[in-house]
């Protein structure tokens, strides 16, 4: 083909691309500089999706009455993990470790907290309110925030295939504000973080395998790594995992496709190589910008419960087929949530009304053009997967793909199936607002005649229903988002009767789609604000009204630190310790470590051998305990633990016990005094009694004396204990034992034990002086290297590229100067 073939492209554009001689696989050609810059970054249309965003929350920001945190999940979890995350920040340190749960954990280790989240930590930054707290409508804030930045995003993504810039638009919105994203923000918000930016992988991986000079596919491959990298930093590893299955299957079908031709599409030929290229440097790029929370979690994942609806089960065991295909799936009767979002009481597959239609407008290019057919395999293949066990799909998707089995709920596919839905849309928009062809005429009339038969029995079936349960069976029935879905229909219909016959021009046409856009899913989103004043209502767990600053937390406030609460009777939040900086035995969370878990859950009663060990000294009920009360409120009563050990302890003897099971039994026997024996999880006399030089007889520590002992916290991963006993002796630490965890005393390291089975433990020495703990978690300097690596190789790239089209511009202008 000669270079004045007419499907040859001619232009070089600023991301790096030459002509090529070569027709393609179906990938979009990219604008000129010019065009790009004005499609990508003209101010008309992300303003059209930050307004439309107000649009639909507006209630939140303009009346003190509403809330979206109310779900168990963002009240429970995600509003005590950022109060937390923003107390240590403001206290300087990052928190890799949480003093205020389980009697001590790792923060880092619980993936779902989303420490290493740059918005996150940005949020944690802000200004505290007067109690010390990150505003509730700071919160409620940034989540809105994305999901502008999942409609930008996606509308980005949608220019990318020359979509004219509205129909990008009418694409981001369907993305952002579905069943299968939107309303993820309500239940999950971190999942929902981790959506918001599958959009900018794909973006960025395209653009690289488009690139010519290898600069620009190293740029975009590291941004595209980024953007994943992004997807599991957010807190869940859903999105992370579905979005990396969906870009291998793009990247796939790049491969297959370079060798068996085009049918007629103009772009640019991939490559192979090419294609291996860029995605081995997302992959890698990939691992490092997520090397800090990955490896911590990694190890973490051998030490931890995760919970099923079977019970908990250790995070490394690799769940049976029956426990992953069964829990979440969308099943048969979700199909329903196509059209009706709220009859099918699992995560809806709903884009929309209108965004569905305009999706199956896109099925006359279908043929024709190889990314709507791109994204319609997409599509069905993702929707196979979230009906779990009714598709042997995703059987074989369990089998094959290493880690499916961790992807627990199935539904969660539906987020990549939202995203090629939404991409349709935006190619049916163009087919709706582009010229009216003969083919096309047929298009709509087809489409007018069907939807009105469909809205037509449809409606005759709910009106059936509605006066049947309301008449005859005098019941009482909601059936306004059943009404709402027939209007939608009429309406729609009415739009394509509107394009059909040219009855609105082009603006009017854009405005009643943005209007019905606007109102669908306003009724889609706005049951899950809901009102503070509701609380307790239909589980509604408004954080302010959630965790109360009552009398009862202000006792446990000013009480002599150190001491650990035990709350019963659900009177507060699990997680309570850390909004109230009350450390405690109590936790809510996707995981829990399983010597915490099995140890206490051993404990018959309140105030058991375990939680004395904790240093439980306060326990919360509204039962009659044995131990005397020390406060009273509106019948909640606080007991003190008198059988409470300190933080810190000296004992004088030192026993090895084989397993952790035999230390548990130990531990409860009447005989046991753990102010003078201590057990070591499978050590000999030997290797816990020291040097020769330095050994008591049988491992006692003798003439302890009166050797004070005093506890000081410096901040969420570091504290001290002060101690000079009067001869070499065996220091118990009533903290969680955990790797990362170093002693040094002098600056010099000594070895920790894990002691009684979930406590630290170290030989210390006359003069010994202060002992300090710090927690630094195991393999993170290797991530922060990482970490760095990627990030350089992001400034370089960047430099290098933006100095090459600096020249080019120049060397331009002088030539059209000459």
């Amino acid at each position: 083909m000669k270079a004045g073939h007419p499907l040859f492209v001619q232009e070089t554009t600023a991301d790096g691309l030459r002509p090529t001689r070569c027709l393609v696989v179906g990938l979009p050609r990219l604008h000129s500089s010019k065009q790009a810059f004005r499609s990508a970054f003209s101010g008309r249309y992300p303003l059209w999706l930050f307004l439309f965003m107000a649009l639909i929350f507006w209630r939140l920001f303009l009346t003190p009455e509403y809330s979206m945190l109310t779900y168990p999940d963002s009240s429970k979890q995600t509003y005590p993990w950022f109060q937390y995350l923003a107390h240590a920040l403001h206290q300087g340190a990052i928190p890799f470790w949480d003093p205020y749960s389980d009697g001590g954990r790792s923060f880092i280790g619980e993936g779902q907290a989303g420490v290493f989240y740059p918005i996150n930590l940005l949020m944690s930054a802000m200004p505290l309110n007067s109690k010390g707290h990150l505003p509730v409508l700071l919160l409620e804030g940034f989540v809105v925030l994305h999901y502008f930045l999942a409609s930008y995003l996606m509308y980005r993504l949608a220019l990318l295939f020359n979509l004219p810039p509205f129909c990008a638009l009418l694409a981001g919105v369907a993305y952002a504000y579905s069943g299968t994203v939107g309303v993820q923000a309500f239940a999950q918000i971190n999942i929902f973080y981790g959506m918001a930016w599958a959009p900018a992988v794909f973006l960025f991986f395209l653009k690289a395998v488009r690139s010519l000079p290898l600069r620009w596919q190293i740029l975009h491959a590291n941004l595209s790594g980024l953007s994943l990298g992004l997807c599991f930093l957010a807190g869940h590893h859903q999105p992370f995992f579905y979005t990396g299955v969906a870009l291998l299957l793009s990247a796939g079908a790049l491969w297959f496709r370079a060798s068996t031709g085009t049918h007629g599409e103009v772009g640019f030929r991939i490559p192979r190589k090419r294609t291996l290229l860029v995605t081995g440097l997302i992959a890698v790029f990939t691992f490092c910008y997520i090397a800090p929370q990955a490896l911590p979690s990694l190890e973490y994942s051998r030490h931890a419960y995760r919970w099923l609806s079977q019970g908990p089960v250790p995070a490394m065991e690799r769940m049976p087929y029956s426990w992953v295909s069964g829990a979440g799936s969308l099943g048969a009767g979700g199909f329903i949530s196509l059209l009706f979002p709220y009859l099918y009481p699992s995560t809806a597959p709903y884009l929309g009304i209108l965004p569905l239609l305009l999706a199956v407008l896109s099925l006359r290019d279908f043929r024709r053009r190889s990314p709507v057919k791109w994204a319609w395999v997409v599509a069905a293949v993702f929707l196979l997967l979230s009906m779990g066990q009714w598709s042997p799909l995703h059987g074989l998707f369990y089998l094959v793909v290493p880690g499916s089995d961790k992807c627990r709920e199935a539904q969660r596919a539906l987020q990549i199936f939202g995203l090629a839905m939404s991409l349709l849309v935006g190619f049916g928009a163009r087919t709706f607002f582009g010229p009216m062809r003969k083919a096309d005429r047929r298009w709509f009339w087809l489409g007018i005649r069907y939807l009105l038969r469909l809205s037509f029995v449809l409606t005759l079936v709910v009106f059936a229903g509605y006066f049947y349960s309301s008449k005859v069976l005098f019941r009482p029935v909601d059936y306004d988002g059943l009404f709402l879905v027939l209007a939608l229909l009429l309406v729609c219909t009415g739009l394509l009767a509107c394009r059909y016959y040219s009855i609105l021009g082009r603006k009017g046409l854009r405005t009643a789609v943005l209007v019905i856009l606007l109102f669908d899913f306003t009724s889609l989103l706005t049951p899950h604000i809901k009102l503070k004043s509701d609380f307790g209502k239909d589980g509604n767990l408004e954080p302010l009204q959630s965790y109360p600053h009552d009398d009862v937390v202000e006792f446990l406030q000013h009480c002599p630190a150190p001491f650990r609460v035990s709350i019963g009777d659900s009177l507060y939040p699990a997680n309570s310790g850390e909004v109230y900086r009350i450390e405690t035995i109590n936790s809510y969370g996707a995981t829990r470590m399983i010597r915490t878990h099995d140890f206490l859950s051993a404990d018959e009663g309140a105030g058991g051998p375990v939680a004395s060990l904790l240093n439980v000294k306060y326990i919360i009920s509204k039962r009659d305990l044995s131990f005397p009360s020390v406060f009273e409120r509106n019948g909640v009563q606080v007991y003190e633990n008198t059988n409470s050990l300190p933080r810190a302890w000296l004992v004088q003897e030192v026993e090895g016990v084989p397993s952790n099971r035999d230390i548990l039994a130990q531990i409860h026997r009447d005989s046991f005094n753990p102010l003078e024996k201590a057990f070591i999880e499978g050590m000999t006399e030997t290797d816990f009694r020291g040097p020769k030089s330095e050994r008591s007889p049988r491992g006692t520590g003798q003439g302890l004396g009166k050797a004070a002992i005093r506890y000081r916290r410096l901040g969420p991963n570091r504290f001290v204990v002060e101690v000079n006993p009067d001869s070499r002796a065996f220091l118990v630490v009533s903290e969680c034992w955990y790797p990362g965890w170093r002693a040094t005393i002098s600056g010099k390291g000594r070895e920790l034990y894990r002691t009684n089975g979930l406590l630290m433990g170290l030989w210390v020495n006359p003069g010994d002086g202060e002992v300090e703990f710090l927690y630094w978690p195991s393999h993170f300097t290797a991530g922060l290297v990482l970490l760095n690596l990627a990030l350089s190789g992001l400034l370089l790239a960047s430099i290098r590229c933006l100095l090459k089209q600096q020249r080019s511009v120049k060397t331009d202008g002088r030539k059209n100067g000459g």
